[in-house]
């Protein structure tokens, strides 16, 4: 959001677990951002090491709101792609691909505060809105792999083609209004556990 993030709140865990070459978790964060989100969740996926997929899905409180977007700060520079919803962070001898993949209408641009950042935007504003990001590390000199989310009815389906011509396919569905992973390449997540048993714990430093 265009908003700082609240202080003195915790993000409550719904799902955290990992099942055949994937790690999952989907955490409520709507606490962060009172006043101006009605509902936040997040949902991450580690997919064989190689790539994370962050689903974000988020309602906002009403109108006279300023709108709800994504922000990827860095200390690196950021390079836009000038024909797809993407950037490349550079930093360092190395790439982060920052992949779009929904809403269909999502603007991604750059722009700095303290740091520089990468904002993703529907350009259509609407007050509940879904929004899937794949960050995939690589070279400098690596190719952009390509994303494409899908929803159907109650199902979604990302589908990440590799550079050299293998794909992963993410299913997420949505049941009582919000989403949650189904099954990456094939693998059930169903019996992922609830997450109610982890806690996050500020570290103090000394």
């Amino acid at each position: 959001g265009n908003q700082e993030q609240a202080g003195g709140v915790a993000g409550r865990y719904l799902r955290f677990g990992s099942g055949r070459g994937f790690h999952y978790l989907a955490i409520d964060l709507a606490a962060a951002y009172p006043g101006c989100l009605k509902t936040y969740v997040r949902h991450a996926v580690m997919v064989g090491g190689r790539f994370l997929v962050l689903l974000d899905d988020a309602e906002e409180l009403g109108p006279g709101r300023q709108g709800f977007h994504l922000r990827f700060q860095t200390r690196g520079t950021i390079v836009p792609a000038a024909d797809a919803p993407r950037a490349a962070i550079r930093n360092e001898g190395a790439v982060l691909h920052v992949l779009a993949s929904a809403p269909s209408d999502a603007a991604v641009t750059q722009s700095k505060a303290v740091l520089a950042f990468v904002s993703i935007r529907p350009q259509v504003r609407r007050r509940q809105e879904t929004f899937v990001t794949v960050l995939y590390p690589g070279g400098l000199k690596d190719p952009a792999p390509a994303a494409s989310f899908t929803a159907s009815g109650k199902r979604g389906t990302l589908c990440v083609a590799r550079p050299g011509g293998s794909a992963d396919e993410l299913v997420f569905e949505r049941t009582r209004g919000r989403w949650t992973l189904v099954s990456v390449n094939g693998a059930s997540a169903r019996k992922i556990p609830s997450g109610e048993r982890q806690t996050v714990f500020r570290v103090k430093g000394k």
